[in-house]
Order: structure tokens, then sequence, then C-alpha cells
């Protein structure tokens, strides 16, 4: 993610550039926040590499860390891409 903001960066005016900016940005301050919580991860990782058809859901009250789990595995399987 960090290289493709970096290589649409000739691209200031653009509104999809300045939202996609903006979520990278909160995506970024998530993983400033994050912290470890391996079995979450775990199940997480282990449903992006099977073959389900059903949906993930994360879910929790307010302040649980959602954003910065999903922000976490956004980041592990960007670079694993």
């Amino acid at each position: 993610m960090d290289i493709c903001m970096i290589e649409w960066g000739h691209y200031p005016n653009d509104p999809l550039y300045i939202e996609v900016l903006q979520h990278w940005l909160c995506t970024r301050a998530n993983l400033d926040h994050f912290y470890e919580q391996g079995h979450v991860l775990k199940a997480i990782n282990e449903y992006i590499s099977s073959q389900s058809n059903r949906p993930l859901i994360v879910h929790g009250v307010s302040g649980s860390g959602k954003s910065a789990i999903l922000s976490k595995i956004t980041a592990t399987v960007s670079a694993m891409c």
C-alpha cells in the first residue's frame, strides 16, 4: 500500500486519490496503536487462507480494536502480495 500511495502521488487533485489517501493515513495511525491480539490475527489469517465464501465479520464494542486489527491484517496481506 505504501508503494501504491507513492506511485499515485502525482494525482493530488483526484478525488479517488484523496479518499484512498485518507483511508491509508487512518490505517497507518491505527498501526501505531496496535496491541498484539494473536488469537484474533490467527483466526483471520486462517480465514483469508481458506476457500470460504462466507463473509468475514469483525465485531466488538466501541474502542475494542476492530479498526486496528483490520489495519494490521491489511498491512500483513499487502506485504504478502
